[in-house]
């Protein structure tokens, strides 16, 4: 459960910081619970599971943050004896060795063209979600070694993000003074951001 809400935090994190630097994504969001609010509306507006599971943007947003603002090692392992590669390189024992995600995530191999342009939608013309336990989930652990509180930290994940799109507009001071970000390629918004940087974000009440 501790790893569970440390991955909660930190990917919370990075979707905020994501959608404040991307109103028109929000605005699409927004729309999405909104035409929810309209069609469950009741005396007190309960996000139940079964609501959630209709959020289909909000999903392949969430997963579309993850990939996009990963760690960059993922799974580190210590070597029990000497391992040589295919290539030659020698691995000697005692020594670690992890997933370069960050890379995996901006091959085309895996998520089709422009990996490297923040684009939620791939993931629905992907047919993923955030419950897939393929190699591109490879966050919440693959087969018998997943996290048992992947199930958990998703629909947290996803219920925090609705409550706050419901009730807030979120935006990035930074963006008139771009502040602790390199847009390493404006035309293809491909936004890269410190983790460490201080990200003052603005929650403004909806009308």
């Amino acid at each position: 459960m501790e790893l569970a809400v440390v991955i909660l935090s930190i990917k919370l994190y990075s979707a905020l910081v994501n959608l404040s630097l991307r109103p028109n994504i929000y605005e699409e969001l927004l729309a999405e619970q909104q035409m929810l609010i309209d069609k469950y509306s009741s005396a007190t507006n309960a996000i139940t599971m079964d609501v959630i599971d209709q959020m289909v943007l909000l999903d392949a947003y969430l997963k579309e943050s993850i990939r996009y603002s990963p760690t960059s090692t993922l799974m580190p392992r210590a070597c029990v004896r000497d391992i040589v590669l295919s290539n030659g390189v020698t691995i000697k024992k005692n020594q670690y060795v992890g997933v370069n995600i960050h890379a995996y995530n901006r091959t085309a191999e895996a998520y089709g063209t422009k990996p490297s342009t923040f684009d939620y939608k791939r993931h629905i013309r992907l047919g993923t979600t955030l419950l897939h336990s393929e190699a591109d989930a490879a966050i919440w652990g693959i087969g018998t070694a997943a996290c048992p509180s992947k199930l958990y930290t998703i629909y947290t994940m996803k219920l925090i993000m609705a409550l706050v799109i419901r009730n807030f507009r979120v935006k990035h001071k930074s963006l008139l003074g771009n502040h602790g970000y390199v847009n390493t390629n404006p035309l293809n918004d491909s936004i890269f951001y410190d983790i460490k940087s201080k990200h003052e974000l603005v929650f403004q009440i909806r009308n």
